[in-house]
């Protein structure tokens, strides 16, 4: 108001009561502002980081800041400084100044912090994040902070706001990840489902088996179990027809051409149908917009270069995948995949080694497939028996995938007469089955299942696999009856007890 000579007085008698005066020293930094003195943005950083002043001090320069002088960004220093005292308070204010000047991820940053603390309602969250990706903040300022916090403090909710973050981002595996995470840790199957009805619905066909299998396995606790049971069989009939898949895929391409997770859908299908080259051309054009999407094309590219018998490039790949992303939540799938190189080329201790990392992690969604091959190296390499079996087998794993059919076939008739009564002799039998399913022979399938499903209970780790796919194809419905009967007799704590549960009520129908 012009009234500079009460103004000094003013200041005078505060350095006479106080020669720190923080009120005092506010106010000259006012003034130097008002005469254009460019220091005064610093003078004022440098007034509120002074450790001497109180909280109250601190909030109330903050609110002077803001209501008196309407300048927020002076607001948020003295904030930001009081959150030394009060760590986690002042979001809303925060959120407020950083949204004046469309710092989005700034803003962002404080809401996930705020509904971390204070229990703020997920769905609010992600309206949140809806609002400001349409503002143009970019999905990784969005992404860090969820992963933040997902670190500091594992948690259903936090896994189903990650889910759900992943899937309005259209990135289905990441998604199922976080889903599955919510599954194991707090029983909720909801996540789960929208991950399963989504990838369905927008042609992310393995996506949506995997998750209709893992929601069928909670069992009828699940209030989704009945919608999910008639859809899983839907997508587990369509990728018997990869041909069709990728028919689907390209329309949906047609319409969508630039949508990275559609293409690297699209790369799983051409590696299903052993079309590497294809895959491989397609993977190297791709620039993925996110880490998660990034990683799937280094875990793609790997075994693309794997399929074209490229140990070195399928190892690079990998390694690759770890420099670039090295706090990637993908990261224990590069791991498992580089343990499966090195059983592949019969390095088997190498493997183990790698492998017994992930299994021993038990809150990781893959130690179960580590625990698997870590122990069918272990019971094949015992030291009263042959390593060369084990290494051939391995050998003929890979032929298999690589789509070499007659190669692996041949090394497992070798197999089966040379070792007889070796540990392997059930993992033998195990891929021929496969093998028989791969080339529509089901006629030689079931001989080998049958073998299997007639295995000692302690001598083969497939009898409930072999039971419930002879349910599945058993001529006559009493016949499949009688296998599923024998899975809930014989398996009672098998993963397929629930559908072979459903199965047998399908059939009473």
């Amino acid at each position: 108001e012009g009234k500079t000579a009460e103004w000094n007085r003013w200041v005078q008698e505060e350095r006479r009561v106080s020669r720190t005066s923080p009120w005092a020293t506010a106010w000259e930094i006012r003034a130097a502002f008002l005469r254009g003195d460019t220091s005064a943005s610093t003078a004022w950083a440098k007034l509120v980081a002074r450790p001497d002043l109180p909280l109250f001090v601190l909030e109330a320069l903050a609110e002077v800041a803001w209501r008196v002088w309407g300048r927020p960004d002076w607001q948020r220093a003295a904030l930001l400084s009081a959150r030394n005292q009060n760590p986690h308070a002042y979001a809303p204010l925060l959120i407020t100044t950083y949204e004046l000047e469309n710092r989005w991820a700034a803003a962002w940053t404080e809401w996930v912090q705020h509904a971390h603390y204070q229990k703020l309602p997920l769905d609010t969250l992600l309206f949140v994040w809806r609002r400001y990706r349409a503002a143009g903040m970019p999905p990784d300022s969005a992404e860090l902070p969820l992963l933040q916090w997902w670190q500091q403090a594992p948690s259903a909710p936090a896994a189903e706001l990650l889910s759900r973050f992943y899937l309005s981002e259209g990135d289905l595996m990441e998604a199922l990840r976080y889903a599955r995470a919510a599954l194991r840790l707090g029983q909720t199957c909801e996540t789960l489902y929208e991950v399963a009805w989504n990838a369905a619905e927008k042609g992310f066909f393995t996506t949506a088996s995997e998750a209709f299998r893992l929601l069928l396995q909670t069992g009828e606790k699940c209030p989704y179990f009945s919608l999910a049971l008639s859809r899983y069989l839907e997508i587990e009939a369509l990728q018997t027809r990869p041909q069709q898949v990728l028919q689907l895929l390209d329309s949906l391409l047609g319409r969508h051409p630039d949508h990275p997770a559609l293409q690297l859908e699209r790369a799983r299908w051409l590696l299903r149908l052993h079309q590497a080259d294809s895959a491989w051309v397609l993977l190297e054009r791709l620039t993925p917009p996110t880490p998660s999407l990034l990683a799937q094309k280094y875990l793609l590219l790997s075994q693309a270069a794997l399929q074209k018998d490229d140990f070195a490039q399928a190892r690079l790949a990998l390694l690759e995948l770890e420099s670039r992303l090295p706090q990637s939540t993908w990261l224990s799938e590069a791991y498992f995949a580089l343990g499966k190189l090195a059983y592949f080329q019969g390095e088997f201790e190498l493997a183990k080694t790698r492998l017994r990392l992930l299994k021993n992690n038990t809150q990781d969604d893959l130690a179960n497939d580590a625990i698997q091959l870590f122990w069918h190296i272990e019971d094949n390499l015992k030291p009263d028996t042959l390593t060369e079996p084990l290494r051939l087998f391995a050998r003929a794993e890979l032929y298999r995938f690589q789509g070499k059919a007659q190669a692996a076939q041949k090394l497992l008739d070798s197999l089966e007469k040379t070792y007889k009564g070796h540990p392997i002799t059930d993992d033998v039998l195990w891929q021929k089955a496969q093998q028989s399913l791969d080339q529509g022979d089901t006629t030689q399938a079931r001989v080998y299942l049958q073998l299997l499903a007639d295995y000692p209970d302690s001598e083969s780790l497939y009898r409930d696999d072999a039971l419930y796919l002879l349910g599945g194809l058993a001529r006559r419905p009493a016949e499949a009856a009688e296998y599923y009967e024998r899975l809930l007799r014989e398996v009672p704590g098998s993963l397929y007890s629930r559908l072979a549960q459903e199965k047998l009520r399908a059939l009473a129908r």
